[in-house]
């Protein structure tokens, strides 16, 4: 329950009426089960691509809840690559920017160039 402590303790930064929060199961069948019900403005995900047969199933799961507009937000590092290859796999559905977190940061987060974390918007292609 610690996202919604999260959720909670930064309430104020939320522009919006309605903030709730869930776990994300990387299966397509789960994701359709939820869009029946609800689609997202924003889905946050963190150092979650480092297994990359689940690359695919991933990108179909954000497909199905997220909404038209929505926006998807990873803090990853490369991982050896990995990070890299969804971002391949996920162009052909998403348009992809690589944000500065030293900007958002105040700085390099970590000194490996491997393990630097990366925030990566995903967004539905117009």
């Amino acid at each position: 329950h610690g996202q919604n402590l999260c959720i909670k303790l930064n309430q104020n930064r939320f522009q919006a009426k309605c903030v709730e929060s869930c776990q994300l199961k990387w299966d397509k069948e789960c994701a359709l089960d939820l869009a029946k019900d609800r689609k997202f403005d924003f889905v946050f995900a963190a150092d979650c691509l480092f297994f990359e047969h689940s690359h695919l199933s991933m990108i179909e799961m954000l497909a199905a809840v997220l909404n038209d507009n929505g926006k998807v937000f990873f803090m990853q590092p490369s991982r050896g690559g990995s990070l890299e290859r969804f971002c391949q796999r996920a162009e052909n559905c998403f348009s992809i920017k690589y944000l500065d977190v030293g900007n958002i940061f105040g700085g390099q987060v970590s000194g490996n160039s491997d393990e630097c974390l990366h925030l990566i918007e995903l967004a539905f292609k117009k």
